[in-house]
């Protein structure tokens, strides 16, 4: 399938682990109104990146069932429990020729529609600002996106979804066990922009039923 053709950018949902804190099904669990966790997280990043594709366990059938209601694009994998890796490998494979990669995570359904909007802004504004250095010469540099929240006055805590461009494609297709992107972040620091942003849903999942709160 192919990318945002306004941004280059395509969506990932990462939606394949048991939930064995919760007690199983998490991302089937529902808001005071009536909205499932994932459902939540769909309709918050969809409309920003409307190719986005939810990577779910196979033999999730309950989970599979839910996102056809929902209209959602999504894949299943055999080797959902080596870790979140396996997910991020095959949804970029999915995605092999985006530009860019906005990587968000099936259980944080308090990421608000403008984060997600923000993270791409920066990436294309990202992306211009090269381009206008290098004048007449074609830019395309690495770019990592990574949000980040003030919790305290001198706190910022850095949280997902995360974008990567394409040019990390070889990294996050060798990523092994249950520690996302994180590595690549922690290997190339002067490829990350930091974006700070008023929203601590980039902080909050979903891991007990009492992280489910009121809608306000």
């Amino acid at each position: 399938m192919s990318s945002d053709p306004a941004t280059g950018v395509c969506g990932l949902i990462l939606a394949a682990g048991r939930g064995r804190r919760f007690g199983g099904d998490k991302l089937l669990a529902t808001h005071d109104d009536g909205t499932s966790v994932i459902q939540r997280v769909i309709e918050n990043m969809r409309p920003v990146v409307p190719n986005c594709l939810c990577v779910v366990r196979s033999g999730d059938q309950r989970l599979q069932e839910h996102l056809e209601s929902l209209k959602a694009n999504w894949i299943s994998i055999d080797s959902a429990d080596l870790g979140m890796s396996q997910s991020l490998i095959a949804g970029v494979n999915y995605f092999s020729q985006a530009q860019a990669w906005l990587i968000g995570l099936g259980d944080m359904p308090y990421v608000t529609a403008d984060t997600y909007q923000l993270i791409c802004q920066r990436y294309v504004r990202d992306q211009a600002q090269q381009q206008a250095q290098a004048g007449q010469t074609p830019c395309d540099l690495p770019c990592i996106v990574v949000p980040e929240f003030q919790c305290e006055p001198d706190r910022w805590r850095c949280g997902n979804p995360v974008l990567f461009s394409h040019h990390f494609l070889p990294e996050l297709q060798n990523l092994t066990g249950d520690v996302g992107g994180k590595s690549i972040i922690a290997a190339t620091p002067e490829r990350v922009q930091r974006l700070p942003v008023q929203d601590p849903g980039i902080l909050r999942d979903i891991d007990v039923p009492q992280d489910l709160r009121p809608t306000a």
